[in-house]
């Protein structure tokens, strides 16, 4: 594995310690502010949905508060089988774009926990050099073990993968069956 550098252990530092407390809901928040901190213009985290066909943005605090009221607010969608975000989430590999939406270069990384795919890391900055490219990975193998270790107490993180209701057999099924192949049974 290639020396990191940069500041990245004391990152990863402060966003593990913030981690032991923190709410799911503001993961989003901690995930950019690490991100820029390591020269990311933008960070972003999806989520993949139940049936992993569609990669789901994780709800902003206000978008997280709209799904504690009951209501479906608008989250960023993007296709498991037709997308570069796709591509990083079924082959577990980085993926790179040419050029964002403000000029930047887009990168994918892969959430995965053991053997689990969790969903990507979606990152923007100027350039996308191996050595920021290498900080991102570390950025991402830490959010996905957050993302792992939240998801069975998160009615946010539930609400955010289930994109279709459960009939009341399916609902009780699926509690007694494991969600992932990270995740324990309950």
């Amino acid at each position: 594995m290639p020396t990191l550098d940069h500041g990245l252990g004391e990152v990863l530092a402060d966003v593990l310690a913030a981690s032991h407390r923190l709410a799911p809901r503001e993961i989003p928040a901690l995930v950019q502010e690490a991100g820029r901190r390591l020269g990311l213009s933008r960070a972003w985290v999806y989520v993949a949905d139940m049936q992993q066909g569609e990669l789901v943005a994780l709800p902003t605090v206000e978008q997280a508060q709209q799904l504690a009221d009951g209501c479906a607010p608008v989250l960023e969608t993007l296709p498991v089988d037709t997308s570069l975000a796709g591509r990083a989430y079924r082959t577990e590999t980085v993926q790179l774009a040419a050029v964002g939406d403000r000029g930047d270069r887009v990168g994918w990384l892969p959430l995965v926990d053991g053997v689990g795919r969790l969903g990507v890391l979606r990152v923007a900055a100027p350039a996308l050099e191996q050595s920021l490219v290498d900080r991102c990975q570390a950025l991402a193998s830490l959010t996905a073990m957050i993302l792992a270790t939240k998801r069975a107490y998160s009615d946010v993180l539930a609400q955010t993968v289930r994109r279709r209701t459960m009939t009341l057999q399916a609902e009780l099924l699926w509690a007694f069956v494991r969600r992932g192949p990270s995740e324990p049974p309950r």
